[in-house]
């Protein structure tokens, strides 16, 4: 086994941990139009068969429309992830979602116009949304294609701290040499298994009593006590932004249920890092901060404030545009609710909008 077939593995899993910890369902196959090879899953697409890195379906679907799944391809290149890659999960959404049965005889039906069944296959049908989940980020020419095919992109870099990408590099050929062929089996079906249930942490606590190697022990582990804290919020764009909390607040206004299903909030860019803002949850009606969180503006949004020489008005207007109202995935053990909607607070809105309009 090779480094990147391990770092693809671990790049799966954490994919698949961040999804399930905000309520998302891996999706079990039904054997014929999704099917399992080994602890692999695969989709039936109209061309071909396509093996499935992680394959989920959210928490709320929407009426009036197909029920929604997300496949994510997850590319573990040491590098940013190029045009190409992102380019190919274009072809690969529009293969499996045309995807039919036509036989002979449904054709023959469709021939009687007063046939009393349906010339169709009887079957559940999806749309899938395709993304691409890498290590490192992404090119701008990937970006831009991505934006524009409506692809989601999703980074590490956008949740993990530098100590934790670190320790990513650290998993290369050298190190992997070192470890028993048995235990780098286990470990990499583990990693892959593609219908979780509940076997994360006692599972891999197993493993690696078994085997103890103290880097994925390191890694894993803190990874999953840092999943308490982080929180995924969709803007009404379509963006995907990543919440980070601050303190241990959260948990009475996120973990308990406690809140109501609709909070308010301000936003604001730090000044040491302007790619870095903060969610700040208050009291309706009050200024008092509830709970705070950390997020990464995404690249497409940064952009259009870099272009205005990040001016604080620019700033004002993109929290209207795009932060105006924020879905946030509440954890799988909120059984309540499975979306908190967070509302910017309008009236502390306008008044900075006159505020900045007068410098």
């Amino acid at each position: 086994m090779n480094a990147s077939q391990l770092k693809g593995a671990l790049l799966e899993y954490l994919v698949k941990r961040i999804l399930i910890n905000c309520g998302f369902f891996p999706i079990k196959s039904d054997n014929l139009y999704t099917f399992n090879k080994g602890t692999r899953l695969y989709v039936n697409g109209r061309g071909a068969a396509h093996e499935a890195d992680v394959l989920m379906e959210p928490p709320l679907q929407m009426p009036f429309g197909y029920p929604t799944r997300v496949l994510y391809e997850c590319k573990a290149y040491e590098g940013l992830t190029s045009l190409s890659i992102v380019r190919n999960a274009l072809g690969l959404r529009l293969d499996i979602n045309e995807f039919e049965i036509v036989t002979k005889s449904s054709l023959s039906k469709r021939k009687n116009n007063s046939r009393s069944e349906y010339a169709i296959e009887q079957r559940d049908r999806y749309i899938y949304q395709v993304g691409i989940a890498s290590i490192y980020g992404f090119t701008k020419p990937a970006v831009e294609f991505a934006a524009n095919n409506k692809i989601p992109l999703l980074s590490l870099q956008w949740i993990l701290d530098d100590s934790h990408l670190g320790m990513l590099k650290q998993l290369n050929q050298e190190y992997i040499d070192q470890l028993d062929r048995n235990y780098l089996n286990n470990l990499f079906s583990f990693l892959t298994n593609s219908t979780p249930n509940q076997y994360y942490r006692d599972n891999f606590r197993y493993l690696f009593d078994a085997v103890y190697v103290e880097w994925v022990s390191n890694f894993l582990c803190t990874f999953e006590d840092n999943l308490k804290s982080l929180y995924v919020g969709l803007l009404e764009s379509g963006d995907m932004i990543f919440l980070k909390a601050k303190d241990n607040n959260y948990h009475a206004y996120m973990s308990n249920t406690v809140h109501t299903s609709v909070l308010k909030a301000r936003i604001h860019y730090q000044i040491n890092s302007l790619g870095k803002w903060e969610l700040d949850i208050i009291r309706d009606n009050e200024t008092i901060s509830l709970a705070k969180f950390d997020f990464f503006v995404p690249d497409t949004i940064m952009k259009r404030w870099k272009e205005s020489n990040f001016s604080r008005l620019e700033a004002t207007a993109i929290k209207q545009s795009y932060f105006a109202r924020i879905f946030i995935y509440n954890h799988s053990e909120n059984t309540n609710s499975p979306v908190t909607i967070v509302n910017v607070d309008s009236n502390w809105l306008a008044n900075l909008i006159r505020t900045e309009q007068r410098w």
